[in-house]
């Protein structure tokens, strides 16, 4: 049995026959082309938000709040006060308590449901 070409019009293949040609030569490829747009996605609303985030954090701000043009480490620095220590600490404390709390009523439940009847 000879192998089934593509149909093609007047003899050329069309623009779609040829990417899907391609992609049929490149398996490699079709897990980056169904990567690419989540990807695309992530970078555009996630990291590029975050990075600028990030670029402002280092600069200066007027007694009114606004934001100017240049740079400082204050924001940084401002994190090792004693109020803000406190706070971390107490954060954490809290988020050590909510995951074990979860794991000790969570753990029990799930495994129950894993191994229950249908």
């Amino acid at each position: 049995m000879a192998a089934r070409r593509l149909p093609s019009v007047g003899g050329r293949l069309t623009l779609r026959q040829r990417i899907l040609r391609w992609f049929h030569d490149h398996p490699q490829a079709q897990a980056w082309a169904l990567l690419a747009p989540g990807g695309l996605w992530m970078l555009l609303f996630f990291l590029a938000p975050v990075a600028l985030m990030f670029g402002y954090s280092f600069m200066p701000r007027n007694p009114y709040g606004v934001v100017e043009v240049g740079f400082t480490p204050d924001h940084y620095l401002r994190f090792f006060d004693r109020l803000y220590l406190t706070i971390l600490v107490r954060t954490t404390i809290a988020a050590v308590f909510c995951t074990v709390f979860c794991l000790a009523f969570g753990y029990p439940v799930a495994y129950a449901i894993a191994r229950g009847g249908k």
